[in-house]
């Protein structure tokens, strides 16, 4: 697709970024938290697995399961 670029990393992906959308429970996006310390990345959390005090700028949309811990 044009205008799309396709990154070989986690970190790569994120070099720039003004927002992530997390949409899937793959562990390594767990490392979220630790890449994007003291940044104003926006993080959308879809499946509402992160923890939202660990972001500066988070909202999390969608279903959480009473229990599952994650975010907010």
């Amino acid at each position: 697709m044009q205008g799309v670029r396709l990154a070989g990393s986690l970190e790569e992906s994120l070099q720039g970024a003004a927002a992530v959308v997390l949409v899937t429970r793959w562990a390594e996006f767990n490392r979220l938290p630790q890449l994007l310390a003291g940044s104003k990345v926006l993080v959308v959390d879809g499946r509402r697995v992160l923890d939202r005090d660990a972001f500066g700028a988070y909202e999390g949309i969608g279903w959480r399961r009473a229990g599952s811990g994650g975010g907010q």
